[in-house]
């Protein structure tokens, strides 16, 4: 059990010397994630150069790191007067505050850790390209029907690999994504603190952040949006700390390179990262403009330089096998509205994107009740039939699945950020906190570029966590002030109790009840959104268990088919006892990078066919004749012949 320990420790390490240099205890859990991610990254992208990605090498490679930087430490402690370690002014914690706000985390981490992965994206490739990696010892691309398995930026997903393979499994998946809630309620905190807010103020922004219920629901499973909020907020932090710098003419170096590998990593975890990080660089480039006229430009270079050297190469897969650095361009054209620019289509662009606009506001205003759904969805169609004139839209719909992590919006939150960043705002114009003005204006520029370029859909809520995060700062702010202190308690109250139902009724895994995380067993757990498929699956692998078939090919002509539930019924831990390739490859990444032990060196003994819209009784693979042994709804076996 020492082995899931080692990044951890590198981790401390990091968090001593950034102490020891000087940075606060909040400001060193920043900059030591960041190192932290930067390096779980290198080990990862280097020994995948050599096809060595393995346990032995990734246990290896933290304990040197390890050692290297124990050595570091003790070089830049000796000598040092003083206990610097406890030396700083103490950071004053308020019951009210702290009590709900630590009782939500550790509800939510003792769901990650008792709860295995079995969100949908996760059994379709956040966990799937994992098992793939650790089997290809490596992280280029391979042959796979699900291409999100490959293009998809891929930070999140090599933090649950290097657990995964330390750990011997799954149990410390949902991991990241709780780390980096606990990591981002930190980073909200020094925020607050730098847009003029008191202590008071500071623990306020991270129970407001805390409760947020998209944030809940998704801090223990093994979605991106979390882990992406964390590196957006590292950025925003460093931005604020690099304007503060040049003003008051310190030192920029480090917070320089703070900031570009925190834009890096924030790319490096989901693409809407992209979308949250223009409007703050864009305030960063006009603020030294106006300190530092045109040498602002070798800053802001050298910022989007890091980032890119650190997506450099994941860009570089994606271009050998779809063309782009980012994404095949359909997948783009369906995601975004940029497409239509392209086209020259000005008037299709301005109705898409206020149609998103009207939609997205919608989505977080849903509730878990029929009734004001259904007004709010009567609204929205009347108002777009008034402003289109088109009677064949898609129709709108809000899902009364408010206690689901791809479903749920944040009604509470949502009014007040709006209603709050308008009192920040004008107590900004009026001479006080000027940097909270830039700030809401920064963010207002982040939400419109949500709500305008992304294409509407019923899971789009769960995209803006970043925002509502970041929003919690000017929320804390602006119900702080004396003119609000009556109705302060009110709005926390409100907070905490409406958190409740998110945080116990978690739809995918609830932590009571007759279907609670701790009564069903964990592989049933699995298929918590999908449970036609769990006997399906169980059949399916049992009969090429008593086989003692531990080749698979796997079939599929559905982009969205559930692949890592077979790792899981296999008993997989080593990935090495079992193998599963794809095959009948219908998608660009036919063409990929085949890695040792690639599909050309596989001889299946078996064959799972999932979603197939025909399964005939006999197929002919790579001149090898399987029969059907079985077939189910959904699953169908081959073996061979």
């Amino acid at each position: 059990m020492f082995a899931p320990l080692a990044p951890w420790i590198f981790f401390f390490l990091i968090l001593l010397i950034s102490r020891a240099s000087g940075f606060s205890w909040r400001e060193s859990v920043l900059a030591a994630a960041v190192v932290w991610g930067l390096l779980l990254a290198f080990i990862t992208e280097m020994l995948s150069g050599f096809g060595a990605l393995s346990y032995p090498t990734i246990l290896a490679a933290w304990l040197l790191a390890g050692g290297v930087f124990a050595v570091l430490y003790l070089w830049l402690f000796k000598g040092k007067e003083g206990d610097v370690v406890s030396r700083g002014a103490t950071f004053r914690a308020p019951l009210l505050f702290v009590l709900p706000t630590g009782f939500i985390v550790f509800v939510c981490g003792l769901i990650a850790f008792v709860a295995p992965p079995n969100n949908y994206d996760s059994m379709t490739y956040h966990m799937g390209r994992v098992v793939h990696w650790i089997q290809n010892h490596g992280v280029q691309h391979y042959s796979t029907m699900i291409d999100r398995q490959l293009f998809m930026p891929p930070w999140a997903e090599f933090a649950v690999t290097h657990f995964y393979v330390l750990s011997g499994g799954d149990r410390l998946a949902n991991g990241v994504q709780w780390f980096s809630m606990v990591g981002s309620l930190v980073g909200v905190s020094l925020i607050t603190k730098l847009l003029g807010g008191k202590e008071d103020s500071q623990w306020l922004a991270v129970l407001v952040a805390a409760c947020l219920p998209m944030g809940i629901l998704q801090s223990s499973s093994t979605q991106t949006d979390y882990v992406v909020t964390f590196w957006s907020i590292c950025l925003v932090f460093n931005v604020l700390r690099l304007m503060d710098d040049v003003e008051r003419q310190r030192p920029i170096t480090t917070h320089l390179v703070l900031a570009g590998s925190s834009l890096g990593l924030a790319l490096l975890t989901k693409p809407t990262a992209y979308l949250l990080a223009a409007p703050f660089v864009a305030w960063l480039a006009l603020s030294l403009a106006r300190s530092r006229g045109v040498r602002s430009v070798q800053i802001i270079f050298a910022i989007l330089a890091i980032a890119v050297v650190i997506n450099g190469p994941h860009y570089l897969r994606n271009v050998e096998v779809f063309g782009s650095p980012l994404a095949p361009r359909a997948t783009t054209a369906a995601l975004a509205n940029l497409p239509v620019i392209g086209d020259s289509e000005a008037s299709s662009l301005l109705r898409r994107s206020a149609s998103n606009l009207i939609r997205s506001i919608a989505s977080e205003l849903a509730t878990p009740f029929y009734r004001p759904n259904r007004i709010v969805e009567g609204v929205i169609e009347k108002l777009e039939l008034f402003l289109f004139h088109d009677n064949d839209r898609n129709e709108f719909e809000l899902s009364v699945q408010q206690n689901h992590e791809d479903y749920a919006g944040n009604p509470i939150h949502f009014v007040l950020l709006g209603a709050c960043g308008v009192l920040v705002v004008t107590k900004a114009w009026n001479g006080h906190l000027p940097v909270s003005r830039s700030y809401s204006l920064a963010l207002f520029g982040a939400f419109l570029a949500f709500f305008l370029l992304l294409h509407w859909n019923v899971w789009i809520s769960r995209l803006h966590i970043p925002l509502f995060v970041l929003g919690a700062p000017l929320i804390a702010i602006a119900i702080s002030g004396p003119s609000l202190s009556g109705v302060r308690m009110w709005i926390v109250g409100l907070l905490v109790v409406v958190s409740q139902y998110a945080l116990f009724y978690n739809e995918t895994r609830p932590l009571i009840g007759g279907k609670s995380i701790f009564v069903v067993p964990r592989q049933e757990q699995y298929f918590r959104t999908r449970t036609d498929l769990f006997p399906q699956y169980v059949q399916a692998v049992n009969l090429l268990k008593g086989k003692q078939c531990s080749q698979i090919g796997f079939l599929t002509q559905d982009v969205d088919s559930w692949e890592y539930p077979l790792w899981v019924l296999f008993e997989v831990e080593s990935i090495g006892n079992v193998r599963i390739e794809h095959l009948r490859i219908a998608s660009q990444s036919a063409r990929g990078v085949v890695v040792a032990g690639g599909t050309s060196e596989f001889t299946p003994c078996g064959l799972v066919a999932v979603n197939m819209v025909e399964r005939p009784d006999l197929i002919t693979e790579a001149g090898r004749e399987y029969f059907k042994a079985w077939t189910g709804k959904k699953v169908a076996v081959y073996e061979v012949r």
